[in-house]
Formats: C-alpha cells, sequence, structure tokens
C-alpha cells in the first residue's frame, strides 16, 4: 500500500511547498522524530563425505531448538535432538535446507561447513508485521531484501554546506555523535570499526562511505534526506530553520538519526518510533534512538546476510553478500507535529 506521500515509486514529505522530484529513486519520508554476526551457542557443525551435522538454535536465547525439522534438498528430512543438533548422510556444504520449528519463523539457507542455524522467534516482543515494515518497506509499495551492511560505512561529515557556507562546529559535532550512537544501536554492535571523518570535502571514491551534506537553501522544504541502505549512501541535512526542523538552523537528533537509520537499511513504520513517517516532538524526537521494539527488530535484522528476503530467506552462495548498491532511497525531514 502506497503511502500518500508516494509518487511514482518515490515517497516524499513537504513542508509548505512541494519538494523537488528525485529522479529514479524510491524516497521515504522522515518526519522528523524525532543483533548482526552469528547467533550465540556452539556450532556443532562438521561436513564430510559421509555426513552433515549442524545446530539449530533460537534467536531468543541462543538455546537449541529440540525437535527442528531440518529439510536438505535430495535427502530425507532429519530431526534435531533435545539440544538442537541434527546429522543428514551425504549431504555437502551448499545445499539448500529448509528449517522448521514450532514458535519460529521457517528459514531457508545454504549449509556450510561451521553451520549454527538460528530461527527467528516469534514470541513477543518480535512482530512478523513490524518486522516487514521496518526491514522491508511493507508501507511501501512491495516487500523488499534486506538492505543492511556486510561491513562497517564509514560516514563523512562536510564542513561546508551545498551553498559554500561553512557548517557550524556544534552541529558537526552533534552529527558525529548521533551516527556513532545510531550505527552501534541498529547493528547491536556488529559493525565494529566505524570511522567518522568531518572535513569540506568527501573522499573522490566513496565506495564504503555515506557522505553526509547540509543545505541553507530557503527553497528546500523539507528537513533531510537520506538514500536508504545503498553503498555509497548519501544523507542530506537542512540548515534552514524556516522548515522548523528541530534546533533553529541546526536539525534536531532525532532527525539526524532517523536518516542514519535509513542508510543503515531502516525503512519507514507505521506506528511511534523514530523510523515512523509521521512522528510528534517528543522523548524520541529529542534522544534520537531507536526505541525498544525498533532495536530488538533491527538487531535481529543484522543477524541476516544482505539481501535475505521475505520472510527468512537466505541469498544462496551463487548471489553471495554483496556491495552493490541496492535500492536507492531518499529519507526526507519535515517539520515536528505538536506532541
Amino acid at each position: 500500500m502506497l503511502n500518500s506521500w508516494s509518487v511514482a515509486g518515490q515517497s516524499r514529505r513537504r513542508v509548505r511547498r512541494p519538494g523537488r522530484l528525485v529522479a529514479a529513486q524510491i524516497v521515504a519520508l522522515c518526519m522528523l522524530g524525532c543483533q548482526r554476526g552469528n547467533p550465540s551457542g556452539p556450532s556443532g557443525a562438521t561436513a564430510s563425505g559421509a555426513e552433515m551435522s549442524g545446530r539449530v538454535v533460537s534467536s531468543r536465547d541462543g538455546q537449541g531448538l529440540a525437535g527442528a525439522r531440518v529439510e536438505i534438498e535430495g535427502h530425507a528430512p532429519a530431526e534435531t535432538d533435545a539440544s538442537g543438533l541434527f546429522r543428514v548422510a551425504g549431504a555437502g556444504a551448499g545445499r539448500r535446507a529448509l528449517i522448521t520449528a514450532a514458535g519460529h519463523l521457517t528459514r531457508e539457507t545454504s549449509l556450510k561447513a561451521s553451520l549454527t542455524i538460528d530461527l527467528i522467534s516469534l514470541s513477543p516482543p518480535f512482530a512478523v508485521d513490524f518486522y516487514r515494515e521496518l526491514a522491508r518497506n511493507a508501507t511501501g509499495s512491495a516487500l523488499q531484501p534486506l538492505q543492511i551492511w556486510d561491513d562497517p560505512p564509514s560516514y563523512f561529515v562536510r564542513t561546508v554546506d551545498r551553498e559554500g557556507r561553512p557548517v557550524s562546529p556544534t552541529v558537526v559535532a552533534l552529527v558525529v555523535r548521533v551516527v556513532n550512537q545510531m550505527v552501534v544501536q541498529t547493528t547491536d554492535g556488529r559493525l565494529a570499526g566505524l570511522a567518522v571523518e568531518s572535513g569540506p570535502e568527501p573522499p573522490v571514491d566513496l565506495r564504503g562511505w555515506v557522505d553526509v551534506e547540509f543545505t541553507s537553501d530557503p527553497e528546500y522544504a523539507l528537513c533531510g534526506e537520506a538514500l536508504v541502505g545503498t553503498n555509497p549512501g548519501r544523507i542530506l541535512l537542512s540548515l534552514n530553520d524556516s522548515n522548523d526542523c528541530g534546533l533553529g538552523t541546526a536539525p534536531s537528533p532525532g532527525c539526524i538519526a532517523h536518516e542514519v537509520g535509513h542508510t543503515l537499511g531502516l525503512w519507514h513504520i507505521s506506528v511511534p518510533g523514530l523510523m515512523q513517517s509521521t512522528v510528534v516532538a517528543g522523548a524520541t524526537c529529542a534522544s534520537g534512538r531507536l526505541t525498544p521494539i525498533e532495536e530488538h527488530h533491527a538487531s535481529i535484522m543484522y543477524s541476516r546476510s544482505r539481501h535475505n528476503t521475505d520472510v527468512d530467506v537466505d541469498p544462496s552462495p551463487i548471489t553471495g553478500r554483496t556491495r552493490s548498491r541496492g535500492a536507492a532511497v531518499v529519507a526526507r525531514c519535515p517539520l515536528v507535529l505538536p506532541g
């Protein structure tokens, strides 16, 4: 279902005057509003010409799942024992497997020599509909594969805006602080080694970078925008105080964090939270932090591979974990609605 602000495959918000279309990009709006890695537990996995063994665990607590069904292409189904271990004779690495267990999402993945398979628990606070909004753009026109980063992105914060005016060091420092905070919170600390730099001009080769720009253009009718989950990435923040973006000519922490969330692959949600497309002023706006429910689901996103598809289908080894540009999404922040 398209939101009322979706136009020709793009989503955008307006404050007082219509904004400009961004050609060939899906646009997500941000009303100012203001775990990755393998699951814990022993892998117990081996592969040989005679047998493939592994362990199925729950994302909720990392404990083994007894009675889970493991279906490997070309082989009879296997069932896990009391500790979540399974063995399949003659199965080799690279084969596709379908794993099901009561109270968990079914997962399709490829077998590896070292194999622990975690299934997403359906117990609260996890909610499939919310996950699809935050991770797959369910509030947009179609569900998307995960647009997350395999490796830590670097952020470059420009110290001169698009109109050639210097950006306040206070604003630059605020952006640097929020970027560091959001990357850690969104990925549950999985993207270690984050680099945040600043200066008048970004690196010539922006692969692996998110370029953070500013504009003081009075005709720019939004508080900010950001490409969602792309490499290279981009954020544009407004310094135009007539847009009511938060802190006079400085964007609020919530607007900055919302845009950073988009660069990390988060989409809009339809309930209150940092990534909500329409948000009222309040604690989230001031703190620039994900709510606990957003943080939980973002952590699950970053326990998967880029391009994992609905409902929990990992890319094949041929597809791999790529550094492609992904979907081009521009996130934008207009004025805050009164609380």
